[in-house]
């Protein structure tokens, strides 16, 4: 187990939650290298252990154009595998792969096995698809709502009324979902009180994600878009300093590369929110659509 801070508080994440990733692929795949910088193919993921020794096993790997066998552990940090006696426990002496979730915090960290043998070790964490917070969040609403690994419990009621049924409960799923949304929208364009100042508001929440969207929320309210591009990333970082929550946010994630991100989009076309309110004007309305096709 380990705790981090999340967006309402400290989170407790199980390691098992970081098997489950790692077992369902649930990262990106593209560009994978090992912390060495190594170019890593996941073949095989391996066979989940819920007993004694390593997580996984009979995994594959393609390592540096190389074919590569063997098991896979496991560990948020580096220096767990020492904390865990897994480096004179006989059981991880064919551990070829040595999955962190985040960084190690030593220059010295395990490079070889139980039989002394090379260990590659993999970062986790640049490659998620999101925040380790929001994986945890997803896992705990699968519990309460009984689903299983593959999230079967929703799709297996659906299918289970006939095809008429089905499609009139996800269409006015989907129109209530709408409407809701459309309402919670208008009010805070009243409140904003003009479309522009809204769409700065919502872009910049949007980018800090869950866990940083009120201090991105706080620097749309103090900052205005001009007043935005005579400062830089680093400077509107620190304009909410001790606001942020950094752990266990991807690099992609982090704030000030997305606040950077902001700034390039305003330099590239700082009437963004007009341009975009006209092309969603141009749309053809449902109304109209209807016609044609009639």
């Amino acid at each position: 187990m380990a705790e981090m801070q999340g967006l309402f508080g400290p989170v407790t994440v199980s390691e098992q939650i970081v098997q489950k990733i790692w077992r369902r692929g649930d990262f990106r795949h593209d560009a994978l290298k090992t912390f060495s910088g190594t170019p890593l193919e996941i073949v095989s993921a391996g066979t989940w252990n819920k007993l004694d020794g390593p997580d996984f096993l009979a995994a594959e790997f393609i390592i540096g154009g190389k074919r590569v066998r063997g098991d896979v552990e496991i560990h948020f940090y580096a220096e767990d595998w020492f904390a865990h006696g897994h480096d004179k426990n006989p059981a991880y002496k064919n551990v070829v792969l040595h999955v962190l979730l985040f960084p190690p915090r030593a220059v010295n960290f395990p490079e070889t096995n139980a039989r002394n043998e090379k260990m590659d070790t993999f970062l986790l964490l640049p490659h998620l698809k999101c925040d380790i917070e929001e994986y945890a969040s997803e896992e705990a609403l699968a519990a309460i709502e009984g689903r299983d690994e593959s999230g079967n419990t929703a799709l297996e009621r659906l299918l289970s009324v006939p095809a008429d049924a089905r499609f009139k409960c996800l269409r006015d799923a989907a129109y209530a979902r709408w409407e809701q949304k459309v309402r919670f929208m208008q009010k805070r364009l009243a409140a904003a009180g003009n479309w522009e100042t809204l769409c700065h508001q919502v872009a910049l929440e949007t980018l800090g994600l869950r866990r940083n969207r009120e201090p991105m929320s706080r620097l749309a309210s103090r900052f205005s878009p001009s007043a935005m591009l005579l400062m830089n990333a680093k400077e509107l970082f620190a304009a909410e300093a001790g606001a942020w929550r950094l752990a266990g946010t991807r690099p992609a994630n982090l704030p000030q590369a997305r606040l950077a991100q902001y700034l390039l989009l305003l330099q590239k076309n700082p009437s963004w929110a007009k341009h975009l309110r006209k092309f969603l004007t141009d749309l053809p309305t449902a109304n109209a659509l209807g016609a044609g096709l009639g």
